[in-house]
């Protein structure tokens, strides 16, 4: 029997998970498969990637060829199988419900149940707190988290009678469904608040003005300073930002800004100051562009950016306010979409292409009536986002709250 972590209703037991499954790694050997071993079909080639919130994402699969998944010692997935996470994203699992074979990378381990666990039982055990906790206790804390199977075998799991668990997942299944259709109906309204706000955006922007390059409209661009990961520390002089402190919504979000340390020359070049226009020049496909104002006051200490961001000063009849806004314009968007540059791990918008992207300026006058405008929308957009995105995580914590009742025996009955 294995060590208890607390009271167990009678008739359950506490058991280690090696005693319930049988755990089986990839082939780490020779046969091992490379990128160069992929094919465009062929048997299935799992990996952590396709792996995403308890299936298998079959739309991002790579295949390898028969020969090749024969010579696989190991590794080789069942209907009904459970695949579970060992090195970065610990704990992230699937339960294979659709592919009748299959080969595993080696970050991912092979668990297959016997008939005292149903799967369902243990696709809610590896959600719960409770895995979570034992995930925390194996793992090595070296730079990249990771466990073995060795680890995994030894989990502690509560079991109960199989009509119990069969309760419990029938129980929880019911109230997730109603959970889930709350979340979703949430999820709609910050969907169509976003939308709406895109469209007062743009319909507000749409006014008459001089049109003018990007490069006519700005009196200064600058690349940040370079700093290698080991010259950034929280412990060092200078707030350093990065492209992950702006948000996708043109916000800046200091919480886990870094710091560095810098010459004089170097502080002086590369400081921001109030209403300084920042923009994300190099990223993923889908964040490269993210723009924000750095707003502060005159006695901030100095903050430095990194040569993922540009810093943009503007002529002095522009707001940058106003140009913070057009960039999120569906105008401006597009025009940022077209001249993107692609490779395969990163994309950049190059200066010598965005210097030449359209704005539209009007007036001064009419430029802060309309940030005005905007921010009122803004704030009240905002606050509608905060409130939905706080019953969220309300819903978030009901779930997990009700996972822990369940693997305590304490989930109410029907009656």
């Amino acid at each position: 029997m294995a060590q208890e972590l607390y009271e167990l209703p009678e008739g359950w037991e506490w058991k280690e998970l090696g005693n319930l499954t049988s755990l089986e790694n990839g082939d780490r050997g020779k046969n091992y498969p490379s990128r160069k071993h992929y094919v465009s079909e062929g048997i299935p080639f799992i990996t952590a990637a396709n792996i995403a919130d308890g299936i298998i994402d079959s739309t991002s699969l790579n295949f390898i060829q028969e020969e090749k998944f024969s010579a696989l010692g190991s590794g080789k997935i069942k209907m009904g199988d459970f695949l579970f996470c060992l090195r970065g994203s610990l704990g992230k699992f699937a339960h294979n419900t659709s592919l009748k074979e299959g080969g595993i990378a080696s970050s991912l381990v092979i668990i297959r149940s016997n008939d005292t666990l149903i799967p369902e039982f243990l696709s809610s055990y590896f959600r719960s707190h409770l895995c979570e906790s034992q995930i925390k206790q194996y793992d090595n804390g070296s730079a990249q988290p990771n466990l073995s199977s060795r680890n995994v075998k030894l989990f502690k799991i509560p079991v109960p009678p199989l009509a119990e668990q069969e309760r419990i997942v029938a129980k929880l299944d019911a109230l997730f469904s109603r959970i889930d259709q709350a979340i979703a109906q949430l999820q709609h309204t910050q969907a169509q608040t976003k939308a709406l706000f895109a469209s007062a955006l743009d319909a507000r922007m749409n006014v008459s003005g001089v049109k003018t390059t990007f490069d006519d409209a700005k009196i200064d661009n600058t690349i940040g300073l370079v700093r290698n990961l080991k010259q950034q520390s929280e412990t060092l002089s200078f707030t350093y930002l990065k492209m992950n402190n702006i948000t996708r919504d043109g916000h800046l979000d200091l919480k886990n800004a870094t710091k560095c340390d810098a010459s004089e020359l170097e502080v002086e070049r590369y400081s921001l100051r109030d209403r300084d226009f920042l923009f994300n020049t190099r990223n993923s496909a889908e964040l490269v562009g993210k723009s924000c104002l750095f707003k502060t006051n005159a006695t901030s200490a100095p903050v430095l950016f990194n040569n993922n961001i540009m810093r943009v000063r503007f002529r002095e009849d522009i707001s940058p306010e106003y140009i913070a806004y057009q960039f999120k314009t569906s105008h401006v968007s597009n025009q940022l979409e077209a001249i993107k540059s692609n490779t395969t791990n990163v994309s950049a918008i190059y200066y010598k292409k965005l210097k030449d992207i359209e704005l539209n300026i009007p007036p001064l006058a009419e430029q802060s009536k309309i940030v005005a405008q905007l921010d009122a929308i803004s704030e009240r957009t905002q606050a509608l986002t905060a409130a939905t995105s706080a019953q969220l995580e309300k819903l978030g914590a009901l779930k997990a709250s009700l996972l822990d009742a369940a693997f305590r025996g304490q989930l109410p009955s029907d009656q």
